[in-house]
């Protein structure tokens, strides 16, 4: 919500990255460094252009850099960040975007948060945070739901065990008349 919240007013991070977004001790994730979005953004293509190391510029959409970044851009770097608390990796731009190893609920979203063009992005933050909002609920209902169990088998006699267990008829004990030993004494 943070990030549609500055969105809606004009801002646009730049450059979010793990190190921007810290948690409260309540859970709640909270961006950093907003306000410096356009200078970091100027300074890192610098850097970048001088054969420098940039962290940041893994995290950033195809169109930073070139110069041009909107809104959507900062949607590529969460889609990115999405990947990285989903899969435990750091992003890497090619076959991890093809190859998404996550839930089915939430690799459509992310995904369209990745798209090269940002045309095709999800257009806010606010529409990410509703879907994720409903893959929790889905994921939630799912671990509230009982385990689906399967029926007990059938008895021979058509009829189901109380527990799940076929119950079968103990095998025949050999009485002391129908054994040699005994038909021998016996004699």
């Amino acid at each position: 919500d943070a990030l549609a919240d500055a969105h809606a007013i004009g801002l646009v991070h730049r450059g979010l990255r793990p190190e921007k977004i810290i948690v409260s001790q309540k859970g709640t994730a909270k961006i950093t460094d907003l306000g410096l979005g356009r200078y970091a953004t100027a300074v890192a293509r610098d850097l970048a252009g001088s054969g420098a190391q940039v962290p940041a510029m893994s995290y950033w959409a195809p169109e930073q850099r070139t110069g041009d970044a909107d809104h959507r851009s900062d949607i590529y770097a969460l889609g990115l960040l999405l990947v990285e608390m989903l899969t435990g990796r750091p992003p890497s731009h090619g076959d991890m975007l093809l190859d998404l190893s996550v839930s089915p609920l939430v690799a459509p979203l992310v995904r369209r948060m990745l798209e090269a063009d940002p045309d095709r992005r999800v257009d806010s933050a606010a529409t990410v945070a509703a879907q994720l909002r409903e893959v929790t609920a889905t994921l939630d209902a799912q671990r509230a739901a009982p385990p689906v169990q399967a029926p007990p088998p059938r008895l021979k006699s058509g009829r189901r065990s109380s527990k799940g267990v076929v119950v079968s008829k103990p095998a025949p004990q050999a009485t002391p008349a129908a054994t040699p030993a005994a038909n021998a004494s016996a004699s």
